[in-house]
């Protein structure tokens, strides 16, 4: 048996979290010291209180909600639009049918930098799709009617990049602590402590391939916690297959 790996930084940072809160539960349930990594576990410890306290303050902050719900509206307004003149591409009269291909292969271009991608990304993706629909695009835009989907969109933006810099101005008692960076020192640790188990199952004979049973007789104390955590590990690992998968679809949509 095998400790099953995890993509830790594909993980949100409240997953990533909630993650870390049931390795914690699970590690004390079995003991530090009967797992043999309680110098690696004592690192973790003050990591994981101070990502709980970064994770509190922003979960406080007046803009977070906001801003989610703003992304939010601004990725559907996009798709609203992309969506719009995909179905004009299908109409008879000749000139609103090349103005509906031209404004389409446009927005197809951008789709796969709006559509969950990060606040950065989009942003940025957002303010050139906006250029070329005032600029080059202007008539199509015009010539389809479509001004009622584009003027939302824009002001959806404006309003995200206004809130977004309000909280990065946010005069709040921050931790001097990056959360970024907190994570990254985490994931070392973690790591460590996976591949610790991991050796010592080989050392014990059960590593590999092996098959063994929580209850069986030969069951070690690492044997019984790799078997705990490896139920925990299996949950996240499904959750970000679902996840990667529903990310494809969006892709392959975008495509079409």
């Amino acid at each position: 048996m095998k400790v099953i790996r995890l993509r830790l930084k594909n993980l949100q940072n409240e997953e990533w979290f909630n993650l870390c809160t049931e390795l914690k539960s699970t590690v004390e349930s079995f003991g530090e010291e009967n797992l043999g990594f309680q110098a690696l576990y004592q690192r973790f410890l003050p990591l994981y209180a101070t990502a709980d306290t970064l994770l509190e303050i922003l979960r406080k902050s007046i803009y977070t909600q906001k801003i989610e719900n703003l992304d939010r509206m601004r990725q559907d307004l996009f798709r609203a639009l992309y969506g719009m003149t995909k179905i004009m591409k299908k109409q008879p009269e000749p000139t609103r049918k090349v103005a509906a291909h031209h404004l389409y292969n446009l927005l197809r271009s951008y789709y796969k930098n709006v559509i969950d991608t990060s606040y950065a990304k989009k942003s940025s993706t957002l303010y050139n799709l906006m250029q070329d629909l005032h600029g080059d695009y202007a008539a199509d835009i015009s010539l389809l009617n479509l001004s009622e989907w584009v003027t939302p969109l824009e002001k959806a933006e404006q309003d995200f990049l206004e809130l977004y810099r309000k909280r990065r101005q946010e005069n709040i008692n921050k931790p001097k602590e990056n959360l970024l960076e907190i994570r990254r020192q985490a994931e070392l640790i973690y790591t460590a402590m996976m591949n610790h188990l991991d050796g010592q199952l080989l050392a014990d004979g059960l590593g590999g391939n092996r098959i063994v049973n929580f209850n069986s007789s030969d069951a070690s104390i690492i044997c019984k916690f790799v078997i705990r955590w490896n139920e925990v590990a299996k949950r996240y690992r499904n959750m970000l297959a679902h996840r990667a998968g529903i990310q494809a679809k969006s892709k392959i949509a975008g495509a079409d």
